[in-house]
């Protein structure tokens, strides 16, 4: 019996992250998603983009394109689908998007950026809980980070 097939049948969960962590995502950018989207659902992918957050508005911008993000740590929305590494990086980057952190910036402006190097997982979006064949539009479900750096924006409006 090989390892890999041992640690299935001692721990599925750890496996799981195991695997998981074991791949090596494709390292791409958010526009390439973008224009191929179908190309990468269900992929682990690497970027190295800027993160903007606002009020109900989360997305990693590279240039004029855009993703929308989750978190794989988002139990409610995905229980334990998509692992995270969380390690100091990933502390860090949930640290500086949360909180007290964006509060005096003004409705649909940007006050902070963070920057950072992204790997996850490309699933398609359902809207109203239906899922189409052919889904509009995809998401980044983050699951690790590293390189995790602040940029002023000076309270911009967003795209």
């Amino acid at each position: 019996m090989n390892i890999r097939f041992s640690m299935l049948l001692l721990s599925p969960a750890l496996s799981v992250s195991l695997l998981l962590f074991g791949q090596k995502p494709i390292k791409t950018s958010v526009c390439a998603i973008r224009q191929n989207q179908q190309d990468y659902i269900h992929k682990r992918v690497q970027v190295t983009a800027l993160l903007r957050i606002a009020f109900e508005d989360q997305d990693v911008h590279e240039g004029e394109c855009a993703l929308t993000i989750a978190w794989g740590n988002d139990y409610q929305r995905f229980g334990n689908q998509f692992p995270v590494r969380n390690d100091r990086a990933w502390n860090l980057l949930r640290a500086l998007i949360g909180g007290a952190y964006w509060q005096a910036c003004k409705p649909g402006a940007f006050k902070n950026l963070v920057s950072a190097k992204l790997t996850g997982t490309i699933e398609p979006v359902h809207v109203s809980g239906e899922k189409p064949d052919d889904p509009v539009e995809v998401q980044l479900i983050i699951q690790e980070a590293a390189h995790v750096k602040v940029r002023k924006a000076n309270c911009v409006a967003g795209s």
